[in-house]
């Protein structure tokens, strides 16, 4: 993959959520003081408790951000993909990761150091209350994602999460078709299970009819079906 020129970062940037509608004379002069990475699949990004210095816009390729608990078991919290920026948050209080950041794929990314984006922000107010609202949208998902864990079994957490993939895919309808671009193993952490216990659940799922399968994609067959089950709670079960 071909490195970007300033022009190029510039462009990526204006086109990422955190940076549209900017000024392009801003984005040019941040984009000087960018650097670029390349990334193999399977490489660390950057570690939990790892000193949070840069924040990342992604040229090419996939990352998840995850946790691992003492016995290995994973959660993943987000999958980021082109266009996506992450890292941002210790960017701001200075502290250590709090997660960690694992290429799925090889990659192309944008690094921006702390010392030139926290003089970028004082500078464009408006940018830093963009980010703001940006960073509690992503707090509110976490925020769902725990309620989710401690409030919904492995049923609902699934069903919520193919949900929220076909709204952000945009599509609609009685019968949805979901582009994964996910591993097994991958969506099982998302919902905070097992790949096993996922596979159960979508072929019990398949012979009742409310979702079929194919290669890396998912096809909902009764929405009405799925939207009932995503609201089902410990306490209905």
């Amino acid at each position: 993959m071909s490195a970007l020129d300033n022009r190029g970062t510039a462009s990526l940037l204006a086109g990422s959520q955190l940076f549209e509608s900017f000024p392009v004379e801003a984005l040019t002069e941040l984009a000087a003081q960018a650097v670029q990475r390349t990334v193999r699949a399977k490489e660390v990004v950057f570690e939990k408790g790892m000193p949070g210095n840069e924040m990342f816009a992604i040229v090419q390729g996939r990352v998840k951000i995850s946790a691992s608990s003492e016995d290995g078991k994973e959660m993943i919290f987000a999958i980021f993909e082109n266009g996506d920026f992450f890292g941002e948050t210790a960017l701001f209080d200075g502290q250590a990761r709090s997660a960690t950041c694992t290429a799925l794929e090889d990659g192309l990314m944008i690094v921006i150091q702390r010392h030139s984006f926290i003089p970028f922000l004082e500078q464009n107010p408006s940018l830093a209350i963009h980010l703001l609202s940006l960073l509690s949208q992503r707090l509110r998902g976490a925020d769902e994602q725990m309620e989710d864990i401690a409030f919904f079994p492995l049923g609902s957490r699934l069903a919520r999460k193919l949900l929220g993939m076909a709204a952000e895919q945009g599509t609609s309808g009685m019968r949805v078709k979901i582009e994964l671009n996910v591993s097994q193993h991958e969506l099982a952490s998302m919902v905070s299970a097992s790949r096993e216990s996922v596979n159960k659940q979508l072929a019990q799922w398949t012979r009742a009819g409310v979702v079929s399968l194919g290669q890396r994609l998912i096809v909902i067959e009764d929405c009405k079906q799925l939207h009932k089950i995503a609201k089902m709670n410990w306490l209905h079960t």
